[in-house]
């Protein structure tokens, strides 16, 4: 069986010029800035290992941040004792986003979940749920964005 290739569905710049691709290859996805990844679909051991030692280890915890390169922003993932998560949260002078990435067309209650858990820690945030369908709108605090839009405007979305 032959492996699919890389299908680059979006570039953007980041404030600092570092080019931000995302790909994805059948059902994986990947985020590259400058040519290394930042977070790939398919493996995220490294932060449910990270994510299970800080809730273990913090008195009443109910969620932690995981943080990794930042492009003008720290990039996280969110995740909490009851394992709602949201896949990349950047926190920066500009403020704080949250976007939660699903391929599916059609959003379901449970697809918000996290989302809803992320603004109702942190009112402050905006926060988008990125789908593979094609109807933009809104669940109460959270913007449910097609794909393509998000990464047409996605400088835009970052404050830029």
């Amino acid at each position: 069986m032959a492996m699919l290739p890389w299908e680059n569905v979006a570039r953007a710049r980041a404030p600092d010029g570092t080019e931000l691709v995302l790909a994805r290859r059948g059902e994986e996805w990947v985020v590259r800035a400058g040519g290394r990844v930042l977070m790939p679909s398919r493996t995220h051991g490294s932060e449910e290992a990270l994510a299970t030692l800080a809730l273990g280890r913090v008195p009443r915890a109910r969620t932690v941040l995981i943080g990794g390169l930042g492009l003008g922003y720290t990039l996280h993932c969110w995740r909490t004792a009851a394992r709602l998560e949201v896949d990349f949260v950047l926190y920066g002078q500009r403020g704080l986003r949250a976007f939660e990435v699903k391929r599916t067309p059609r959003v379901r209650d449970e697809d918000l979940r996290g989302l809803r858990a992320f603004v109702t820690d942190y009112p402050m945030a905006t926060a988008w749920l990125v789908y593979g369908g094609s109807r933009r709108y809104r669940e109460g605090p959270i913007e449910v964005i097609p794909i393509e839009a998000c990464l047409r405007e996605l400088p835009h979305l970052l404050g830029a």
